[in-house]
């Protein structure tokens, strides 16, 4: 079976399982993997498994390296793509099976879909000294399996494989904090209140 993972701020997974990564790369411009030959581990991988791993890079972000070693198992998309192809992004999110971010806004969204999680936070004390979080502590609300470097990476797109999740206990209790409604009837909601002041204007 394929499976996916997206990344966000850098790249993802899609089952072939899917992640999202999202922080500052530096090397290959994805978290986590530093050179041109950890990419070729990783794309070894996701060969093996039947894995994809989706990269969503920031705009400003270079990804030209990827292009340059033409990875089979990594695939990268843009904003552009994405409209050219009439998909929108969380379409995509919602059928990965597992996302790869860092202190993106999307992990609170992620959350609903109780699929794997992989944080690449390595910089937050650096990042809570730049920028400083809402949250006092921010690891008391980030939860996830943490990866740090490729080999990291690679345990966690084998977890999502072995369908291991030692972190969802941690995320439904975060879930249950941020979501007070979680029925997935939410656009429905919004759908019949519009409807209702539309009507009351007549």
């Amino acid at each position: 079976m394929k499976w996916s993972v997206l990344n966000f701020a850098a790249a993802g997974a899609l089952n072939k399982h899917v992640g999202d990564f999202e922080m500052e790369c530096h090397g290959t411009g994805i978290p986590a993997i530093e050179t041109k030959d950890d990419m070729q581990r990783v794309n070894e991988f996701c060969k093996e498994n039947n894995c994809l791993l989706i990269l969503k890079p920031h705009p400003v972000q270079d990804m030209s390296v990827v292009s340059e070693i033409g990875l089979s198992n990594f695939f990268l998309i843009s904003d552009d793509l994405l409209r050219e192809k009439g998909v929108q992004l969380y379409q995509l999110l919602g059928r990965c099976d597992a996302m790869i971010t860092d202190y993106s806004s999307v992990y609170y969204d992620y959350l609903l879909t109780d699929k794997p999680i992989g944080l690449t936070i390595g910089d937050i004390a650096e990042y809570t000294a730049k920028r400083g979080f809402v949250y006092r502590d921010p690891t008391e609300i980030l939860k996830g399996e943490v990866i740090r470097d490729t080999d990291d990476l690679l345990t966690f797109l084998q977890h999502v494989k072995d369908g291991k999740d030692e972190t969802k206990a941690d995320r439904m209790v975060v879930k249950n904090k941020i979501h007070t409604i979680t029925d997935g009837s939410s656009a429905k909601r919004v759908g019949d209140w519009l409807i209702e002041q539309l009507q009351k204007t007549k």
